[in-house]
């Protein structure tokens, strides 16, 4: 028995699933509101040189005292990082004249001014990080993405060693003490070193959310787990455009994007490990355990395992295999299904990114484009869901399919448990197998035509553009190479049509026309 097989008797998608789905999406929902939390953190409102003596123009207008002391750009603004050495009065006479001596223009002196209209604080504003100095702006961005690269290597294998639920934990208990001491840093410095290590713990949350609850999902809802996933992330996104539009200071907004956390952390504790991972670490005793509790709450009370059952499953060698990053290279196909995985979410995240951190491009509010930006993937989202159903053959769900689980194809280093991920990889390469089935078609308690991981592995089963023989399929005969096979064929096809033409010589029908 293998374990879709147990999802399907204990309910693959029931109340249990709908439960466990609804509390990881709570940390789901966190996650952008600190991915993309860099447009509000890091904002620079529009600013000015300090003007030093400004109580000696107390018979000036504001604007007039920028125009004497502020040079101007070539489209009319007031420069944001440049100011006159010495006032420039006679421009009160002629604003339109421009400075001949270039020498009396210096960088500013004195600090800077900030409009405090839409935001109250920044770290821009916090350490004068313009000017000169913008590229630590900008860099505090990139420091959380160098903390989300290296919590991915680290939380990958720790999840893999000592389980997803218990490295979930210390993920959401690392990011809410590492978002609090953000909040809290009193130097550009502190900033980035704790913002490193807040990504750190975050890509925990992005790594084990996704894959514990596919763990507990049978194959068929899979895609649509998926999709659900990513649409809270899109919620996510929505919530920081609100939560930035009510709190404008940026110490309480990062309280207030990291203080969800404290609710993920108290309802975790009710979502299961993963029966799948503790079958194959070969603690069946609480794998048992967890599948009668399922069981017993999608009303499946005639379900009945005995622990050896899960014992023989964890012994299987596809099912406990120890296998690395390596393992993604190993073979021909998961080299082309890594490479092909790895090129493809390259792209996706650098153009997705690469917009959504400069909404202030498009001319429009922070605070609306922000919104707009995650209430437009939802309907997309939704429109992925639909098109399997309206699309014609395997082909473009199963590229659909490797598109939405390409994480679990990498995730911990090590290829899912199930055999639903190389099947899709396969597609996206090779297209169907002709007249092959999908892994949808396939009855539950039938062999897949899908080869196994272990297989995967050894460069086996995999023919392209050709059906692979299912695990109760008899054996073939040994191959005698293509001209041999050639030979065979047409003997056996001319051995056919003399005996189809005998029957048919041997008809009444024939004999009533020859008379």
């Amino acid at each position: 028995m293998k374990f879709e097989d147990l999802l399907l008797e204990i309910g693959g998608f029931g109340r249990f699933q709908i439960l466990i789905l609804a509390i990881l999406c709570l940390p789901r929902i966190n996650l952008p509101m600190h991915f993309l939390l860099h447009n509000f953190l890091a904002a620079t409102p529009s600013h000015h040189c300090a003007i030093p003596h400004q109580e000696a123009f107390v018979n000036l207008t504001m604007e007039e005292v920028l125009l004497i002391s502020i040079p101007r750009k070539p489209d009319g603004t007031f420069s944001s990082c440049e100011m006159f050495s010495q006032p420039q009065f006679h421009l009160l006479l002629n604003s339109s004249l421009q400075p001949e001596n270039k020498s009396i223009i210096q960088h500013c002196q004195h600090g800077w001014v900030y409009d405090h209209s839409q935001f109250t604080s920044t770290i821009s504003t916090q350490w004068d990080l313009v000017c000169e100095q913008r590229g630590l702006n900008q860099a505090t961005a990139t420091f959380f993405f160098i903390g989300v690269t290296m919590g991915a290597v680290v939380f990958g294998y720790l999840s893999d060693r000592f389980g997803r639920k218990a490295m979930l934990q210390l993920s959401l208990v690392c990011s809410v003490g590492c978002g609090m001491l953000s909040a809290t840093s009193v130097s550009y410095t502190m900033l980035a070193i704790t913002r490193t290590l807040t990504g750190v713990a975050l890509s925990g949350l992005s790594l084990i959310v996704l894959p514990l609850g596919m763990e507990w999902v049978d194959v068929q809802h899979r895609t649509f787990t998926g999709i659900l996933s990513s649409i809270f992330w899109s919620v996510g996104n929505m919530l920081l455009a609100l939560a930035a539009y009510l709190v404008r200071e940026w110490h309480w907004l990062l309280v207030a994007v990291t203080g969800p956390c404290l609710l993920s952390i108290v309802c975790v504790w009710w979502v299961p490990e993963s029966a799948r991972w503790l079958i194959a670490k070969g603690r069946v005793k609480q794998a048992h355990r967890h599948l009668l509790r399922c069981a017993r709450m999608n009303g499946r009370k005639d379900f009945a395992v005995s622990p050896e059952v899960l014992t023989r499953m964890a012994t299987d060698k596809t099912m406990g295999g120890s296998y690395s990053y390596i393992s993604l290279f190993r073979t021909p196909v998961l080299r082309r299904i890594s490479l092909c995985s790895g090129v493809v979410w390259f792209g996706v995240a650098f153009s997705y990114y690469g917009m959504s951190m400069n909404l202030t491009g498009f001319g429009l509010s922070i605070y609306l484009s922000q919104f707009v930006f995650g209430a437009i993937e939802i309907p997309a989202k939704m429109v992925i869901l639909c098109l399997p159903a309206f699309s014609s053959g395997h082909h473009g769900q199963g590229f659909l399919r490797s598109c939405l689980h390409h994480r679990l194809l990498v995730h911990l280093g090590a290829l899912p448990h199930g055999c639903e991920a190389e099947w899709d990889g396969v597609h996206l390469l090779h297209g169907p197998p002709r007249g092959g089935p999908g892994p949808a078609d396939v009855p539950a308690g039938r062999g897949v035509a899908v080869p196994a991981r272990g297989d995967l592995l050894r460069g086996r089963g995999v023919q392209r553009g050709r059906g692979i023989p299912a695990a109760g399929d008899a054996p073939r005969a040994p191959a005698r190479g293509h001209r041999g096979h050639r030979e065979a064929t047409s003997k056996s096809a001319t051995r056919r049509q003399r005996s189809r033409g005998r029957a048919t010589a041997g008809s009444p029908e024939v004999r009533r026309a020859a008379v």
